[in-house]
Formats: C-alpha cells, structure tokens, sequence
C-alpha cells in the first residue's frame, strides 16, 4: 500500500512539472533593465514572478550585492 501511495504521490509531482511552462524573467534596477534575465518554469506569469525574484534574492544575498533587484518582467520565449 505504501508503495501504490508513493508512487501516486511522484506521478502528480511529476505532472505538475511537465505542465509548467517556461518564462524568460528580466530584472530591473531603478527603472532600467539591466540586461540579465533568469528561466523560472511555472503554471502562470505571476508565478513566474514570484519564482524569479526570489532567484535574485538568493543571488543577491551570496554574491555581495551584485544581483539586486527591484522587479522582474517576465514573458514566454517566442520560440
């Protein structure tokens, strides 16, 4: 029985990533854009927001600074 949960409980986690799809996330520092960007997989573009900023928090917080910022827009590649 353990095992029939397990596996049930891995085939939804699964799914839940496979449907999630991938945003481009730009940051901006003071208004401007400051040409990096960081791929975040998520199932909505608020989401997405959500998972890149807290990408620059963690950056932030181990490179000294150098990956700060204060909004992120985020939109589907094009291909």
């Amino acid at each position: 029985m353990k095992k029939l949960l397990l596996g049930s409980v891995l085939l939804v986690g699964l799914m839940s990533v496979a449907s999630a799809d991938k945003y481009e996330c730009h940051r901006y520092k003071n208004g401007k854009s400051t040409g990096g960007h960081v791929t975040v997989y998520a199932n909505s573009k608020s989401e997405a927001y959500d998972k890149a900023m807290e990408k620059y928090r963690k950056m932030h917080s181990g490179l000294g600074g150098g990956f700060k910022a204060d909004s992120v827009r985020c939109k589907k590649p094009a291909w």
